[in-house]
């Protein structure tokens, strides 16, 4: 082994401050959620890894059509995660709690420990990876969290990301002066299974930009976020490079489904 009444009257200028002083409790609101939420970036990270690889049997991020976005939540009622594509264009439909955050990558990647196919015979054999001979006398990797940290700074630095968008019924979130930023930061290590080989991983981590979306009012809202990883020869998106565009039709405060 990637983020947004006018009141006319004649008589009175307090009928006019009243939604001024709600806008502007409301704009203090998201920035002391926004403060928060960013001090917690690595712990909203990990419960993405956890409701994207925590179950075997669940792979949200291969679904599309009409799906269920509250199986798998890691923490229901307190932020909602969704997820992108393994590259390639994607159309979901679902319902999701009213009010309660969305927090999904819009460029990301993962890191696991894993099996690889590298015959072995003694630990010595799996220096490479930092890893051991298991008993099937392949190598497993090894390395630990500081390591992934390492790797993961390396080969996905904060450049390698780009043309990341995010739209909430059409209104582009990101980029805008007015939006919630994207979050860049790794994971807090957690426990995940690497969906080629099975391989649990107590320490798995993930990288990359991620995006927060305040609460949504009941009824029907789209979703759309796309973004690009930089192939080898430096363009954005290029033929070895990476490229997701995902639209959720959300049902908000709709029946579970």
């Amino acid at each position: 082994m990637k983020k947004k009444h006018v009141l006319l009257s004649l008589l009175s200028g307090a009928l006019v401050a009243a939604p001024l002083a709600t806008v502007e409790a409301s704009h203090w609101l998201q920035a002391r959620q926004l403060s928060r939420l960013q001090s917690n970036a690595p712990e909203l990270a990990s419960l993405w890894l956890r409701y994207a690889l925590g179950d075997p049997t669940f792979n949200p991020t291969g679904e599309v059509g009409d799906v269920d976005c509250r199986r798998g939540q890691p923490a229901p009622g307190r932020v909602t995660i969704l997820t992108g594509t393994f590259g390639g264009t994607s159309t979901r439909s679902c319902s999701v709690p009213a009010r309660t955050p969305l927090f999904f990558p819009v460029v990301n990647a993962a890191f696991l420990n894993s099996s690889t196919d590298v015959a072995c015979t003694a630990d010595a054999d799996c220096a490479f990876v930092a890893g051991v001979c298991n008993e099937a006398g392949l190598c497993d990797t090894g390395y630990t969290v500081q390591d992934k940290v390492e790797i993961m700074e390396q080969y996905f630095a904060v450049d390698d990301h780009c043309e990341m968008r995010v739209w909430l019924d059409g209104e582009q979130l990101y980029p805008a002066a007015s939006s919630i930023p994207l979050l860049r930061t790794p994971s807090a290590p957690t426990t995940a299974t690497n969906p080629a080989s099975g391989f649990v991983d107590h320490e798995a981590m993930a990288s990359g930009h991620w995006a927060l979306v305040p609460g949504l009012s009941r009824g029907p809202h789209v979703l759309r976020f796309a973004g690009k990883a930089r192939a080898s020869d430096g363009t954005c998106g290029g033929s070895d490079g990476f490229a997701l565009d995902v639209t959720y039709n959300l049902e908000v405060g709709g029946r579970h489904r």
